[in-house]
């Protein structure tokens, strides 16, 4: 027999003790409160550009029905406490909550999130669940437009909140108390575990490599089919037309060289590029690049020389590979000369244990106190740079990647306002390192 009322005693004994656990939770993580961490930030930004929604939300709980945002992006609400029914209605579930069309969605009919959230049609929040199965908020994405989800989209959702998790965890409560007499022990907290660590790259990396390569399929396909008729209009429409059909063309063909560094750049960094080294003819591949790159060489009056001896030269190498780094270094060398200048491309054995490739160029140089950055991932040498030539920046973080995967060497010498010489060392054999006998 049910006593009346009991039912409904005991859901809102369930609640309470539900929201007991939870706050016990948060207290035990002290991130109430806390200024801006860049980490927590990081995923909301992740989590905006891989949904492409304009609002991203880190919230943590502060009661039943209250909520305070530890991270935002796309809405300035971070460090203070905001009402979102569709948050509160998500952390009360297991699993992910969408509501593709806010509007529609009997769920929210009467809620008044067009007050405090103006503007949004869709939402999706992951619960944010402690390692003992406690939610202490959610990770959420909103749009102004109605979308759908789909389970791709759910698992890197669910994925971003695990990795807050795991951030939760990791941090120390005394990260931000600015303590004097406790920072040593605070470092030390604060230290990861290499596994954790491990396990943290690991969830990033599958992450990127979902995101990426989706983004490889979707944006390819079209792309291809634009550069195609953006050709054959070029050479079927009369000027004027030919040449905005020729602007289009070259956009296109920027857009798709950008896409392959990306891609070619996570297959670098996830450790899944694999490489079929044999004895390759490095004076082959050099023409070979060469002749694939005069038209742009010509189109700034740039004289390329090759500069090979007779015989061939070969290093133990991927041939491929070896291509891709010639291409980047000269493509280099072309847009950072200006017109009218000169690049060589020289191949030999002298003074080396390997075999050598270099590029030099009469280019515009680059800065002593930039050339340790060179190499890394989206940089060229200023501002003023980046906005005068067209790139992200990955060229040489992939040059570099490759040649050491082949057990190569990479070095660069450059004066600003004179050019630049890029040398490349390859092992001709198994066990050589390519290293100066010098």
């Amino acid at each position: 027999m049910i006593v009346p009322g009991a039912v409904p005693l005991m859901l809102k004994l369930s609640a309470s003790l539900m929201s007991i656990n939870r706050l016990k939770a948060v207290r035990r993580y002290q991130i109430l409160g806390t200024p801006p961490e860049e980490a927590f930030d990081r995923i909301t930004r992740l989590a905006s550009d891989i949904f492409d929604t304009p609002v991203a939300l880190l919230n943590i709980a502060t009661g039943r029905r209250s909520l305070w945002c530890k991270s935002a992006t796309g809405w300035d609400c971070a460090g203070t406490h905001i009402q979102t029914p569709p948050c509160e209605y998500a952390m009360n579930q297991h699993d992910l909550t969408v509501v593709e069309d806010i509007a529609t969605d009997e769920r929210f009919a009467s809620c008044s999130l067009a007050a405090t959230a103006p503007n949004v049609r869709f939402y999706a929040g992951a619960p944010l669940h402690t390692p003992d199965g406690v939610c202490i908020g959610t990770l959420c994405v909103l749009a102004p437009n109605p979308r759908s989800f789909s389970d791709t989209d759910a698992d890197r959702l669910h994925l971003l909140a695990d990795l807050a998790v795991d951030l939760l965890e990791k941090r120390s409560p005394l990260d931000n108390t600015h303590s004097a007499s406790l920072k040593n022990r605070s470092e030390s907290s604060s230290l990861l575990p290499p596994h954790s660590l491990k396990e943290q790259a690991h969830k990033f990396t599958r992450l990127k490599e979902s995101v990426l390569t989706n983004m490889s399929h979707e944006v390819r396909t079209p792309l291809t089919a634009m550069i195609g008729f953006a050709e054959i209009l070029t050479e079927e429409l009369d000027s004027p037309l030919a040449e905005h059909a020729a602007v289009i063309y070259r956009c296109g063909k920027r857009l798709h060289r950008t896409l392959d560094s990306m891609m070619q750049l996570s297959k670098l960094e996830g450790g899944v590029y694999t490489l079929n080294r044999r004895h390759v003819d490095l004076c082959k591949v050099v023409h070979n690049v060469v002749e694939s790159m005069n038209e742009s060489a010509h189109a700034q009056d740039i004289h390329v020389a090759i500069e090979t001896p007779s015989a061939p030269v070969c290093a133990y190498a991927d041939a491929e590979a070896v291509s891709r780094v010639v291409t980047n270094i000269l493509d280099n060398a072309i847009k950072f000369t200006p017109n009218s200048g000169r690049v060589w491309v020289r191949v030999h054995t002298k003074g080396f244990s390997g075999a050598c490739i270099e590029v030099e160029d009469t280019g515009v140089g680059i800065s002593e106190s930039a050339i340790s950055t060179v190499f890394a991932a989206f940089k060229q040498e200023s501002e003023g740079i980046s906005r005068m030539y067209e790139g992200i920046g990955l060229g040489l973080t992939i040059v570099r990647g490759l040649v050491e995967m082949m057990k190569g060497v990479v070095r660069i010498e450059s004066q600003k306002g004179v050019g630049t010489h890029v040398a490349v060392h390859l092992p001709t054999a198994p066990h050589n390192t390519g290293q100066s006998m010098s």
